[in-house]
């Protein structure tokens, strides 16, 4: 009986095109056409596309995605071509590739696999694409086609940077990219100052005496690419504040500064909404109802500034007798 089975389809989560169909994961993507040929017969499709849909996405209509199929011919003549046609939500092809069918065993075998630019009809993450994959034959005309609906959300993939902030100058550090979300394996991509300077899960270096910029890339399988930034200042130092973030009018409450990195010992400046109020490493005292940034700058014997701020909200106190305020 003649057929384009359109029902089998399922494919590979981890790596693309490398899972048996009966190892892999079922796909969601649905099947929204088929146009069987009165020509041709037994041609077999599998959708092979890096995750069941809705697809991870974390920058519409701007991130790479793959569309795929695996198909087989197992008369091995009827068809010698295979494409696939991704169009966006507007109608507007945004990809196509073809490729030859391979015969050998009385069948034919091939994987039509178009790269393309997710979403770039409405440019959300309620978009949607289609992918149509055809089998056909120059020379008699016959074909066949299906056509599913690649459908995307929001990708859980994130990632930071953790390691040394303040190095001090001609000394070497590591830095990580710990991943959450998403589907493994990742593919790292380490930039320093906006070079490419490493390829793994971390990245280490002897440090000069000039600030830079680190920045990673994580890509996971299903092409969804996530970055995190960190400013290093070499020689700098870093200042922390330790202390309430909420109080009532007429508190008196304590804030205390750290600091590390930079050279020798250090000196603590308070600043309330930008006013210098009060030196040394602890800030006490009490402020009027309101919102207000304090701020606390911690210099180093080379002179050397690491700045913290915090956001302290202060609630008006009840009067006297009040049932509630």
């Amino acid at each position: 009986m003649r057929r384009f089975l359109l029902e089998a389809a399922c494919g590979a989560i981890t790596v693309w095109g490398l899972a048996a169909c009966g190892q892999s994961y079922v796909k969601n993507c649905p099947i929204i056409g088929a146009s069987p040929s009165s020509n041709m017969y037994n041609l077999d499709y599998e959708l092979v596309i890096p995750a069941e849909c809705p697809i991870p996405l974390a920058s519409p209509g701007t991130e790479t995605k793959f569309a795929a199929a695996r198909i087989w011919d197992f008369n091995g003549s009827d068809v010698n071509v295979a494409r696939v046609v991704v169009k966006n939500s507007a109608g507007k092809k945004v990809s196509e590739e073809s490729v030859p069918f391979l015969i050998g065993a009385g069948a034919g075998f091939a994987e039509p696999r178009a790269e393309y630019t997710a979403a770039t009809g409405k440019r959300t993450f309620a978009d949607h694409d289609t992918a149509t994959f055809e089998a056909f034959n120059i020379s008699t005309g016959a074909r066949a086609n299906g056509k599913t609906k690649l459908t995307y959300q929001q990708t859980n993939l994130s990632t930071r940077l953790v390691g040394e902030i303040v190095p001090l100058s001609g000394t070497t550090h590591t830095w990580t990219a710990p991943v959450s979300g998403g589907y493994p394996a990742f593919a790292y991509t380490w930039y320093r100052d906006g070079t490419h300077v490493g390829s793994g899960s971390s990245y280490s270096a002897t440090v000069g005496t000039q600030d830079f910029d680190l920045r990673v890339e994580v890509t996971d399988q299903t092409w969804s690419t996530v970055a995190a930034v960190l400013a290093v200042n070499v020689g700098g130092v870093q200042a922390s504040i330790t202390g309430p973030s909420t109080m009532y009018e007429g508190d008196v409450v304590k804030w205390t500064a750290g600091a590390r990195g930079g050279t020798g010992t250090y000196t603590y400046n308070w600043y309330v909404d930008d006013y210098l109020i009060q030196s040394g490493p602890v800030f006490d005292g009490y402020l009027d109802a309101g919102s207000y940034v304090l701020r606390v700058n911690a210099q180093d014997t080379n002179g050397e500034v690491g700045t913290m701020t915090k956001t302290v909200r202060v609630q008006a106190t009840c009067p006297s007798g009040a049932i509630a305020c």
